[in-house]
């Protein structure tokens, strides 16, 4: 693996943890959009790898 494939891998756990801590907060706005990049990345990166691999 190299670098890139590990931080593409990354980027979603980053998203859900803010979803979390959002969540924890009771900030709305965050844990929202911190789902919604979660969500889209996921689908980006299951899209990526799917078809390149």
């Amino acid at each position: 693996m190299n670098l890139i494939s590990i931080v593409l891998f990354l980027v979603p756990f980053v998203f859900l943890i803010a979803f979390f801590i959002g969540l924890v907060k009771k900030n709305k706005r965050l844990w929202i959009t911190a789902l919604i990049l979660f969500t889209v990345i996921l689908l980006a990166e299951i899209a990526y790898f799917n078809f390149t691999v």
